[in-house]
C-alpha cells in the first residue's frame, strides 16, 4: 500500500560534529546519520547482489530496523544508519517467505504440495546467507529468480531473514521509495549460537 513503512541500513555515519552549550563551547559530540543520497542505492557504487546484477541497483530493506541492522553484520560497537522508506505506491511483492513444505519434491503427493516445496526452496535460495567472500557466480541463481519475478511485472521480492526475525524485501524500482527518517544507531551486543558439524573425522 502507498505509504507501506520498511528499513533499510548501512554501516557508518556521515560525520561527528561538537553541539555548543549555552556558554559558547563545545558541550557534546553528535553523530549525524548518513545523507539520503549515500542511503540510496546508485547503479554508480553497486556490485553483484543477491538479486542484482553489476550497475542495477535495487532497494535492499526489511519489515523491521533491527532485521535491517542485523542483515548488516555488525560488530560490538559498530555504528549503523538506519533509514525509514515510505512507498510511493502500491508495491505487488512475490512472496517468498512463508511457504513450508511437507513433502520432498519428487514424491507421489499432490502437485500443490510439490509446488510448495518448489517456493520453499526458492525462498531459501534468497534467505540463505552468503559468504562475504562470495564469488559473483554464488549470485546468479537468485539473480535469474529476481530477473524473472520483475518481467513477470513483480515489483519486487519478499523473503524470511536468516540473520533477524523480519523479512527482507528486494524493490526494482528506486522510485518506488521515498526516505522519511534517518537515525543513527549502535550495535550493543553480537551474539552466535554454534552446533556441531561433526562428519566423523577428528584430527589430534
Amino acid at each position: 500500500m502507498i505509504g507501506e513503512t520498511f528499513w533499510r541500513a548501512q554501516l557508518g555515519d556521515h560525520d561527528i560534529v561538537g553541539v555548543l552549550g549555552d556558554n559558547g563551547e563545545v558541550d557534546h559530540d553528535l553523530i549525524r546519520p548518513h545523507k539520503p543520497d549515500r542511503m540510496t542505492p546508485s547503479s554508480k557504487h553497486v556490485g553483484n547482489g543477491r538479486a542484482n546484477p553489476v550497475g542495477i541497483a535495487y532497494w535492499y530493506a526489511a519489515t523491521d530496523p533491527k532485521t535491517a541492522m542485523e542483515e548488516m553484520r555488525p560488530w560490538k560497537g559498530a555504528v549503523l544508519t538506519v533509514a525509514e522508506l515510505h512507498a510511493t505506491r502500491n508495491l505487488e511483492l512475490i512472496d517468498c517467505g512463508n511457504t513450508q513444505p511437507t513433502v520432498a519434491p519428487y514424491s507421489t503427493a499432490p502437485e500443490p504440495e510439490k509446488e510448495k516445496f518448489v517456493w520453499y526452496s526458492i525462498g531459501e535460495a534468497f534467505s540463505r546467507p552468503v559468504a562475504p567472500t562470495a564469488i559473483n557466480v554464488d549470485y546468479v541463481p537468485t539473480q535469474m529468480l529476481a530477473e524473472a519475478f520483475r518481467m513477470a511485472g513483480f515489483d519486487g521480492i519478499r523473503y524470511k531473514s536468516h540473520l533477524g526475525d523480519g523479512m527482507n524485501v528486494v524493490v526494482f524500482q528506486l522510485s518506488d521509495f521515498v526516505i522519511r527518517k534517518r537515525e543513527v544507531w549502535k550495535a550493543k551486543t553480537v551474539r552466535y549460537e554454534f552446533e556441531s558439524h561433526d562428519d566423523g573425522i577428528h584430527l589430534y
